[in-house]
Parts: structure tokens; C-alpha cells; sequence
């Protein structure tokens, strides 16, 4: 389970750079059309970096899809090991009852 909980936390890390990087690439983008104001604008260099942007961002996507996909078996994993441990809580303490009724009965 620690093995999965790492796994997450490195799609995590990585999709949230992946985010940053995109955000950044975009910031750039819009900077060097406001310094192009009075320059002409290169319309297929501006529809290239949005293509490229665009595939980026796709990518991010599935790699946020298999976070939450990973995310969702981390979690019902958990939640498996968490019903053993309640069953056998109240096992034991059908027991430790049952034990006691013996002991008083004696």
C-alpha cells in the first residue's frame, strides 16, 4: 500500500509541474504578444505554440486521469483493510464479551 501512496504522490508532483509548465509557456505567450504589439504577429507561429499547448495540456489530462484512477484503488484498498480491522474488532470483542459472561458465571 506505501508502494501505491508513493506512486501517487510522484503522479501528483509530476502532473502538478506538468500544470506549472503549461501555465508558465502560456504566461510566456501572452507576454511576447504584448511586447509585439507594434511588431507583426505570426499568426502559424501563434496556432503552432496553441497546437503544442493543446497537446500538453491532453497529455496532462490523461496523466491526471491515471492519478485519480490510481487514487481510486489506493482508496479501496483501503477502505478493504479497514472493514478486516472492524470485522475482526468485533470479533475480538465478541470474544472478550463472551469471556467475561464465562468468567462471571463461574
Amino acid at each position: 500500500m506505501e508502494t501505491a501512496i508513493k506512486r501517487l504522490e510522484v503522479l501528483l508532483t509530476k502532473t502538478e509541474n506538468d500544470v506549472d509548465n503549461i501555465s508558465l509557456k502560456l504566461d510566456q505567450e501572452f507576454a511576447a504578444l504584448q511586447n509585439e504589439v507594434n511588431a507583426e504577429v505570426k499568426l502559424s507561429e501563434v496556432m503552432k505554440n496553441v497546437r503544442n499547448l493543446r497537446s500538453e495540456l491532453e497529455r496532462v489530462t490523461v496523466e491526471v486521469e491515471e492519478f485519480q484512477k490510481s487514487q481510486k484503488e489506493v482508496m479501496n484498498e483501503v477502505r478493504e483493510r479497514l472493514t478486516k480491522v472492524s470485522d475482526q474488532f468485533e470479533s475480538l470483542q465478541s470474544v472478550a464479551v463472551a469471556a467475561e459472561d464465562e468468567g462471571q458465571d463461574s
